[in-house]
């Protein structure tokens, strides 16, 4: 009877794993950034972000993917990339941005975004995406449809920048990060070097700490 058990256990435990919720964090950081940039004159701080959903979604860690444009001239735009990904366990998604007249103009994310979720549709059952950006309503909808128990997780930027379009196709009442505010703000205001887009390296990276 005691292999008998065991065998049943293992089973049982093989048949929890399968169920296990396959979860995933897509970070849209050049809409994230420019949003808060325009309504408040801040930047927020990105590890904050993933604590606050991930303590909304049982506390565990989740997988993380920023997808951000950059620009290639700005050393600290790339150290703090380089932090995200070496230290605080983000995976990166980049390229850089295009500049007109000397200017750097803002680069979305939303080919590279759209991209990820067709190619990924079977691997996750549930996506949380921090966005405002409407493009990404159809995609989101594909995921929602390759099967019963689907679930995207919407995180508005700002009232003002979100895009009414994502609310049909959140599976929960969309949850707006200007709420938190107080929370998720890095505290530092750009500088003649910045592009607005990016901050410094935050201590938690610089300490090598999650």
């Amino acid at each position: 009877m005691g292999i008998l058990n065991l065998l049943d256990f293992i089973r049982k435990s093989k048949g929890k794993k399968d169920k296990m919720l396959r979860q995933v964090i897509l970070f849209d950081l050049s809409n994230i950034n420019k949003s808060f940039l325009k309504e408040k004159g801040e930047y927020p701080d990105v590890l904050k972000i993933r604590t606050f959903i991930q303590k909304r979604n049982g506390g565990k860690h989740i997988k993380s993917i920023i997808f951000t444009s950059y620009d290639p001239d700005n050393r600290k735009q790339l150290n703090y990339l380089r932090g995200l990904e070496a230290s605080c366990g983000f995976e990166v998604v980049k390229k850089p941005i295009v500049k007109v007249r000397e200017r750097a103009n803002w680069g979305d994310m939303d080919f590279e975004i759209a991209n990820f979720i067709k190619e990924n549709v079977r691997n996750y059952d549930e996506i949380i995406i921090v966005t405002g950006d409407g493009d990404l309503v159809e995609p989101l909808k594909e995921f929602k449809r390759w099967g019963k128990g689907r679930v995207v997780k919407a995180y508005g930027v700002t009232r003002k920048s979100f895009n009414k379009a994502l609310h049909a196709v959140s599976s929960y009442p969309v949850i707006f990060l200007e709420d938190c505010w107080d929370y998720i703000r890095s505290n530092r205001k750009p500088g003649k070097r910045s592009f607005g887009h990016l901050r410094l390296i935050p201590k938690e990276a610089k300490n090598g700490s999650h």
